[in-house]
This record gives C-alpha cells, structure tokens and sequence, in this order.
C-alpha cells in the first residue's frame, strides 16, 4: 500500500516522514467492506499525519457506493470534514460521533431510517445536511448541538421535531421542506434564522405564535403544504 508523506519542519529544515497508517487503515477496511476500490489517497486530506477530511461520496454512480459503515469509523479522532452522499447506507454505528472534532457531517441520497442518540457529543459541529434519506424522527439530543449553525433535513419522511428545537441557539439556516410534518413545537419560535423552509409538508394551522414566526420567514408556506387525501390543503 502506498504510504501518505508529512511534510516535517524540525530546525529550519524539512523532512517527509510516513502518515499515521493506522488511519489509512481504518479508512482501506471501511471500503474494503463495501467491495469498494477507490483510491485512498484521492479520498482523503491529511495534517499532522491524521486525517482531518474523508470523502466516500459514490462520484460517478459507477456501483452501490457506501452500504455500511463500520464502527472503526470512530477512529478516526481528528476527522473535520466527513462526506457519505449517494449511497445505499441505512443505518450509523454509534462509533461514528467518536469523530468528535466534526465541524461538517454530510450523508444525504442514501437511505438513513434513523440517527442514534448520541449526536450530541460533536460539539464543534456547524453544518449537518442528511437530506434526501428515509428519516422519520430526530435524536432527541439533536438540540444539544452546541455549535450548529446549518442544519438541512429537506426529502425526508419527518412528522414531528423534538420538542425542545428552540433551543439550538446557534443554528441560522434550517431546510425542513419536503417532509411530512403536520405541526411544529411551540419552542420553535426561540430560534433566530435567517433562513427557514418549511413548503411542502401537511402542517395544520398552528398557533398565533408560531404563525407570526413563520411569517417573518415566507409569507406563502400555507399555500405550499401538500394536500391531505380529503383533497383539503392544511
């Protein structure tokens, strides 16, 4: 196998010395599990000798792309960027929010029916998109993102959000459109966005209060909600 290099300053001068391979191990048996020959080095962005950003996007559509991911993921400590589009993926081991030094989480077009408890613990998480799955329902402890500032769960299957949404103080833009939602949570209101869609789910009328917050958003997403089997809009 060919070994990454780390460019190495020591007195002026510079050396190469050979990469962590313990994380280009990780990342060979995460595809070799999937029957996957992509080529590591072209998957992967190396500093310190670990690897900060992973790519197991399916590029030209050529196979299955990811099916799997195997616990190992959560060796990978100092990973920053993780990207998993377009794939076959239904389900994450609870090892992968051991990558707590995550800023940017993205598994969208795969086929993802729910998400552990757990997400939480990635603290420095600012962008989260798993569009274009089967997810039904969030983690509860998705509100604990301390640092989210851009969530995107648009082409899902969600009815309801947690409870307490509100209180994800940081977060500026949320894609909710395209789910099957038929209320929001009164908290909701708490957030401070600076983008919000919510067209095309089956939300009922809500409360004055959540009314007037969505207003200050789009004017018209009572007119962009699916219509119910009676043939009613909601």
């Amino acid at each position: 196998m060919k070994k990454s290099l780390l460019l190495l300053a020591i007195g002026g001068m510079f050396f190469t010395v050979p990469a962590d391979n313990s994380d280009r191990n990780t990342v060979a048996n995460i595809l070799a599990e999937n029957n996957l020959n992509w080529d590591i080095d072209k998957r992967t962005t190396f500093e310190g000798g670990r690897i900060i950003a992973l790519d197991l996007d399916n590029r030209d559509m050529s196979s299955t792309g990811m099916i799997q991911l195997i616990p190992e993921i959560g060796n990978l400590t100092e990973l920053r960027v993780l990207t998993i589009n377009d794939g076959q993926l239904s389900y994450l081991p609870l090892e992968i929010f051991d990558c707590t030094k995550l800023l940017r989480l993205e598994i969208k077009n795969n086929d993802l029916k729910s998400i552990p408890i757990g997400i939480s613990k990635l603290t420095d998480l600012t962008d989260l998109d798993l569009r274009n799955n089967e997810l039904e329902k969030l983690p509860l402890d998705i509100v604990k993102l301390k640092s989210i500032f851009k969530i995107q769960l648009w082409g899902n299957h969600l009815t309801l959000l947690p409870s307490k949404m509100g209180d994800l103080s940081t977060l500026r833009e949320l894609y909710l459109n395209n789910n099957r939602l038929i209320k929001l949570p009164a908290n909701i209101t708490k957030l401070d966005l600076t983008y919000l869609d919510v067209s095309f789910n089956y939300l009922r009328k809500n409360t004055t209060s959540i009314d007037t917050w969505l207003n200050k958003y789009n004017n018209q997403y009572k007119s962009e909600q699916y219509i119910s089997a009676e043939g009613k809009h909601f």
